[in-house]
């Protein structure tokens, strides 16, 4: 009986001892569930802030993008302000100063510009009040200009020296090779001269027909300004075509005046030599020197013959008088034709009525 308790109690001890054993498995499943729970939980938390991560990328990206899209909104707009209008950057008091500076000198040229054009309005208003005060004069008290037309051997230009709105002289060749009937051009003209060939230094200019030379003898001169006087009958005047070498011989022109006073000329020397000796020879034989003043055409530009013109026009104012040689080009007869306001404060006349 004693051994049933014994083992009786042993059975219990190993139920009490086999108890506690159950009751240590229940905390080891629970750890693991917790293990899982907590894996879990992590899980979501991890994927939350990918999540969030993510969002705080997208509107970091989205801040950056409008920054970004600010930033070259306000360059661009700095930019094109800059060049609309335009800011000098000024880092120093020296570069101050200079600004200053040239503000003023600009300024002092502003006001010296605009001096200079109320002095200039002031002078062209003077003038023209001069002009006009001069254009009303009388012709008695006006200074003289002739204006004598050289090389004139067709109708055509004849009609055109014609038509100019003022007293225009021409000059006629007398008949050469090319032109035989230059007579005729004078037949019925009252005011014209005779543009008489006379050697010059320019050897193809002395092939022209009966060019006077410096070879010729008295006789020879004599019977050349005798058939000038028989072709040309009312002419009073002639002046040389060329002429630079025979114009510097005295001993010829002395023959040519000769000739001139026997048969009724008066000689207007062109001058187209500074050693002419046409004064020397014309105070010999007690006659009034005339010579050419201006040649307003060596240039066939129309403002050198405008320029010329009023050179002309001063000198006329003087001495009284001047005389100024063109020839019948087109830039010449247009500037004449244009020229009438300009010649008003002159009289402008033939060249017989200068000396009566």
């Amino acid at each position: 009986m004693a051994k049933k308790k014994t083992t009786t109690t042993g059975s219990k001890q190993k139920a009490k001892s086999s108890k506690p054993k159950a009751e240590s498995k229940k905390p080891k499943a629970s750890r693991k569930q917790k293990s899982t729970t907590s894996k879990r939980s992590n899980i979501k938390r991890r994927r939350k802030s990918k999540k969030n991560q993510k969002k705080s990328l997208l509107w970091l990206y989205i801040l950056l993008g409008m920054a970004l899209l600010v930033g070259v909104g306000y360059f661009w707009g700095v930019q094109s302000t800059k060049q609309a209008y335009p800011i000098q950057q000024i880092n120093s008091d020296d570069e101050i100063l200079k600004e200053l500076q040239s503000n003023k000198k600009k300024k002092s040229k502003v006001k010296s510009k605009q001096v200079k054009l109320k002095h200039h309005f002031q002078t062209e208003k003077k003038q023209k009040q001069m002009a006009e005060a001069k254009a009303s004069l009388p012709k008695e008290l006006k200074a003289k200009l002739v204006i004598i037309i050289d090389d004139v051997h067709t109708k055509s230009e004849l009609n055109q020296i014609k038509s100019l709105p003022f007293s225009t002289t021409p000059s006629i060749f007398p008949p050469y090779r090319l032109a035989q009937d230059t007579p005729k051009l004078a037949k019925n003209l009252k005011h014209y001269m005779v543009h008489l060939p006379m050697e010059s230094s320019t050897a193809k200019f002395n092939r022209q027909y009966k060019t006077i030379l410096t070879s010729w003898n008295q006789h020879q001169i004599d019977s050349r300004i005798k058939s000038i006087r028989e072709m040309f009958p009312n002419a009073r005047y002639i002046n040389n075509h060329t002429g630079s070498i025979l114009t510097s011989n005295y001993h010829s022109m002395d023959m040519v005046y000769r000739a001139l006073n026997k048969y009724g000329f008066r000689f207007i020397d062109s001058y187209t030599t500074s050693k002419s000796v046409v004064k020397k020879v014309s105070s010999k034989y007690h006659k009034r020197y005339l010579k050419r003043d201006i040649f307003i055409d060596n240039i066939q530009s129309v403002a050198y013959i405008k320029k010329q013109i009023k050179k002309g026009i001063k000198k006329a104012k003087t001495k009284g008088y001047s005389i100024i040689i063109g020839h019948p080009y087109k830039a010449t007869l247009k500037v004449l034709r244009e020229s009438k306001s300009i010649l008003q404060e002159v009289d402008v006349i033939y060249m017989d009525e200068l000396y009566k």
